[in-house]
């Protein structure tokens, strides 16, 4: 087009110019009138949108938080990438090899399907001892997730075992104090309660608070799960459950050679298990007796008899018993005098009472606040207790709060925590357990029989279950010496008592007394063949109302 062409429309171009001009201001009026997201609509084609970065995921954060490093699980890398997301959970791209990986495998985030803070939470229940009603009502209110009981023990138990795993018990060296405790044996959650006694029965009788059943042959027996304990004068435990039944030489220093170091002196009992390792060891061990402080008592009150009630110190009895070796004593050490013992021990703080005040405590936690546990899970417990009780001396705090709870979560997914299968757990059998030999459960069974007829003689009845059901206390007072029944007449100055002497007949003046009760019960607990009886006595004292002391 030529320039005097252009010319000559000039003023049709200028008109549709400023058409052009009103349409855009009226597009501009009708955008800005628009909302957010219609304008985002109508702009999507015109306005050049920025790459949207990936944020990273929870897992993500959380490992590098606590500095958790994804290693390839094939080169053993530490080079890799993010390849893609599994569950919520990353998978990386090793850069070496190329080999793909979740960097959770073998932890105890395997395999879950739940949050992480949802299991940061299982952990800090579990440390806590949360109960699994409380365990369900928290993750209900707290995460809006419902969780059966069995899920939940099964992501506990998978917890329990990791902590066992990650965190050893600690090599225990100086002077080192060792015991051993026994739990019933407990079956919790079976559907089927099997017979761990070798009798003609398979199955075993239920117990519960209304329907109790007595041990048939004790402590000795396979009723009972065997724990054997050891600390040093530190505070660090270690604890090993060994079993049904006690265990032997062989069997303590293969459980207790790894956490056992350089031993000064080892105190225990005198079980033959500790005396023998000691000697093959040449390991100085101090030894007190379990009978030691009813001995001390003994002769107590054998004293103020022939002595007219005149008294006597426990010291003066530890120092005519040190001569023949009958009290407490140091093996493998050379002689000793009774004052260079006495020093010795004090120095050295040879005792076994931090021992038993720690097994107090670990039985009130399994029996009440655990409400029990099953024999074959009881060494995951225990472990955990004695893993919070070291943390609580190494740290100089407890293990408790939700932090705590984060920082051990990351130590046992930075670790390769322990991954166990629920078949693991479901699958396991009490039989399984190392048990007491069948020659030995027959003598033992000949001991009982023999303890069952003398307390027939001394007024017990029992039942088919070996349950005491009644007793006759004055029978029970005629078994006793002279000597003894004069001597409660004494202490509660019954008239007349040094003329009788007929043991029927003080007895007789000995059941009348309102404190024969009290009395009764103090006999029985220094009585070595009835004292296993002394709750069952005791029970059924209240339920006879018989004695306002035990109302």
């Amino acid at each position: 087009m030529r320039l005097k062409d252009i010319m000559k429309d000039k003023p049709r171009i200028s008109k549709e110019v400023k058409e052009l001009r009103a349409e855009l201001k009226d597009i501009e009026k009708r955008i800005k009138a628009l909302s957010e997201t219609d304008k985002e609509f109508v702009l999507r084609d015109y306005v050049k949108k920025e790459p949207k970065k990936r944020q990273p995921t929870e897992w993500e954060l959380f490992m590098e938080k606590h500095g958790i490093r994804a290693v390839c699980d094939k080169c053993g890398c530490v080079q890799t990438y993010m390849h893609a997301l599994e569950n919520g959970k990353p998978r990386r791209r090793c850069v070496d090899c190329g080999h793909t990986f979740n960097p959770f495998v073998g932890t105890i985030a395997q395999g879950s399907h739940l949050p992480l803070n949802v299991q940061i939470a299982l952990v800090y229940y579990t440390i806590n001892n949360f109960s699994l009603t409380d365990i369900q009502q928290n993750l209900r209110t707290d995460y809006g997730i419902e969780l059966t009981q069995g899920s939940i023990i099964s992501n506990r138990h998978k917890i329990l075992a990791a902590i066992e795993h990650r965190f050893a018990m600690p090599k225990l060296s100086g002077v080192i104090k060792v015991d051993e405790c026994c739990f019933r044996e407990c079956q919790k959650g079976a559907k089927t309660l099997i017979n761990t006694v070798p009798t003609a029965v398979a199955e075993r009788i239920a117990r519960t608070k209304e329907k109790k059943v007595p041990s048939q042959l004790g402590t000795f027996g396979n009723e009972f799960v065997c724990v054997v304990t050891a600390i040093d004068n530190k505070g660090h435990i270690a604890a090993v459950v060994t079993g049904l039944s006690r265990i032997s030489a062989l069997d303590f220093e293969s459980y207790f050679g790894d956490y056992l170091g350089d031993i000064s002196f080892l105190c225990s009992d005198g079980f033959s298990a500790y005396h023998k390792y000691c000697e093959e060891h040449a390991i100085p061990h101090y030894i007190k007796p379990s009978t030691m402080d009813k001995e001390i008592r003994k002769e107590e009150r054998e004293w103020e008899e022939t002595h007219n009630g005149d008294k006597i110190s426990k010291e003066d009895i530890k120092k005519s018993k040190y001569e023949n070796q009958e009290l407490d004593r140091i093996e493998n050490y050379g002689r000793l005098t009774q004052a260079e013992f006495e020093e010795l021990k004090s120095r050295k703080r040879l005792t076994l009472d931090d021992i038993d005040a720690f097994h107090r405590q670990l039985k009130r936690h399994i029996n009440k606040n655990m409400t029990g546990v099953s024999a074959v899970y009881l060494h995951l417990y225990i472990s955990l207790y004695v893993f919070k009780h070291n943390w609580k001396i190494d740290h100089k705090t407890p293990l408790t709060s939700y932090a705590d709870a984060e920082m051990l979560y990351a130590e046992l997914i930075g670790a390769n925590g322990r991954f166990i299968q629920s078949a693991d757990w479901k699958n396991r059998d009490i039989l399984a357990m190392r048990r007491t030999p069948t020659q030995h459960i027959t003598r033992l069974n000949t001991f009982t029989e023999k303890a069952r007829e003398l307390s027939k003689e001394r007024g017990f009845v029992f039942d088919g279950n070996n349950k005491l059901t009644h007793f006759n206390k004055r029978v029970y007072f005629r078994t006793a010496t002279l000597t003894q029944l004069r001597a409660i007449c004494k202490e509660y100055k019954v008239k007349d008592y040094t003329t009788i002497k007929s043991k029927e007949e003080l007895a007789k003046r000995i059941c009348a007394l309102p404190e024969v009760n009290e009395i009764f019960v103090r006999l029985i607990m220094a009585d070595d063949v009835n004292a296993p009886h002394t709750d069952r006595i005791v029970e059924l004292l209240r339920e006879e109302g018989q004695s306002n002391q035990f109302r």
